[in-house]
């Protein structure tokens, strides 16, 4: 992308700060390889935990390891909205839940990661029990920012949806 996903902008409003507006309490995961996204959240107050920055599953299992049970929300989901985050949080409970969406609510050209027969989505609760999927309501959150493309797409849809 040529940039650290988390500034980019969609309509106008930098993709962290769309999904930290979406959180009542967050912390932010920087390292060594995101020192852009660091300046950011200093400048705004967004507390940061330091990680390993030695890949997302690493840095994943580190946060759990120091810190214990948690929700992990990507950055680059533009159009995730506060009611998506009481979702799952509703549903928090001993098992790791695999944010997703049913393919009948796949938006199509979202450029959506299929697994299982399901669109995976950027939101999963971190645990030590087993793994289950966790269907969201949102069909929007199919949509993340990997290409240029994605961020064009995105832009068009939030003037669109005035998001």
């Amino acid at each position: 992308m040529g940039r650290e996903k988390g500034i980019l902008k969609v309509n106008g409003i930098p993709l962290l700060e769309r999904v930290f507006s979406a959180c009542e309490e967050a912390y932010v995961a920087v390292s060594k390889n995101t020192p852009e996204t660091r300046a950011f959240c200093l400048e705004r107050g967004y507390p940061v935990i330091d990680t390993p920055g030695k890949g997302y599953v690493h840095d994943v299992n580190w946060i759990f390891k120091n810190y214990g049970e948690f929700i992990s929300i990507s950055c680059d989901i533009p159009f995730i909205r506060r009611e998506d985050i009481e979702e799952i949080e509703k549903a928090f409970c001993e098992f790791s839940l695999i944010g997703c969406l049913s393919l009948s609510k796949t938006p199509k050209g979202s450029g959506a990661l299929i697994f299982e027969g399901k669109t995976l989505v950027g939101i999963n609760t971190v645990t030590a029990g087993e793994e289950r999927f966790f269907e969201f309501s949102n069909g929007l959150l199919a949509f993340n920012v990997n290409t240029p493309f994605d961020l064009y797409l995105a832009n068009r849809i939030a003037r669109f949806l005035d998001f």
